[in-house]
């Protein structure tokens, strides 16, 4: 196709409308109050928590003062306890996130493209995703090793299921009037692919990237409970053998920011891929 025909079948995909002005200030000011009722909620929950801790109407053994949860978190940071196993952890996740997405996207792909083959391994990829992870990691962890192989491979499991099914779904979904006017264009199998599904299933791709970024973190931190050697998980079964509530808490503060980072990343990304899908604020 040449690129006036290009641009025809897109529709301007590349070219939103952008929002009016006082549209813009209307977004940003509810963004800010919505930023200040957050902060507030977790001022009056952790003011209560601190309350009831003190109190002694809860036995500090089930739920520490917050006070000493940050004093705990602070003094591990600044001695530096805490980076090794997160980065540890970290690694693992993104090396199965990033394998998990090159295959769930390449076989998702194949899939859509082979209706038969989908029907016939698909059941198989259900059945398998259906058994609890709990009792599938020893069993890797067994194959393949206590190191981090072992957890790149659990990562990749937990994460691949949902970039699969999120880029199957995409797939499907197509624009059957700028499909039929590509291919009257004379565009081929391969120009409706890359100019119309391929972009359609982005929204789509990218809901699956976000489940699955934060099932990463989960994910090695489960082959760490039961194994795996290394990473925050294993620091925080340790904390936890010790009895140092505050130390198990902090390391979930240090997992609540982590998963809040990756959120916000994804999301960042899926603005600069998806920018066309957006909906006026």
């Amino acid at each position: 196709m040449t690129n006036e025909m290009t641009s025809t079948i897109t529709g301007g995909l590349g070219n939103p409308t952008a929002p009016e002005p006082g549209e813009q200030v209307m977004s940003h000011s509810a963004k800010w109050v919505n930023a200040g009722l957050s902060v507030l909620l977790l001022i009056v929950a952790l003011s209560i928590l601190e309350a009831v801790s003190r109190s002694g109407l809860v036995s500090i053994l089930l739920v520490p003062p917050p006070s000493s949860i940050f004093t705990t978190l602070w003094g591990g940071l600044l001695a530096g306890i805490y980076w090794a196993p997160l980065l540890d952890s970290l690694g693992a996740g993104l090396a199965g996130f990033l394998i998990a997405s090159l295959l769930g996207f390449t076989i998702g792909g194949l899939l859509a493209s082979l209706p038969r083959l989908e029907r016939i391994i698909f059941p198989y990829v259900v059945a398998f995703q259906s058994t609890p992870m709990i009792a599938i990691a020893p069993l890797i962890i067994i194959w393949v090793g206590f190191g981090i192989q072992s957890k790149i491979v659990v990562v990749a499991v937990v994460c691949f299921f949902p970039i699969l099914v999120n880029t199957l779904q995409g797939l499907r979904l197509r624009d059957r009037d700028r499909q039929e006017l590509a291919i009257a264009l004379g565009a081929s199998r391969w120009q409706v692919f890359r100019y119309i599904r391929l972009p359609g299933s982005m929204p789509y791709v990218f809901a699956g990237l976000h489940v699955s970024a934060i099932f990463a973190l989960i994910g090695a931190i489960v082959a760490e409970f039961v194994g795996a050697r290394g990473g925050i998980g294993t620091m925080m079964n340790e904390q936890r053998a010790l009895f140092n509530v505050p130390g198990v808490f902090a390391i979930l503060i240090i997992l609540m920011i982590v998963g809040l980072t990756v959120n916000l990343l994804m999301k960042a990304l899926e603005k600069r891929v998806t920018f066309w899908s957006r909906e006026k604020n």
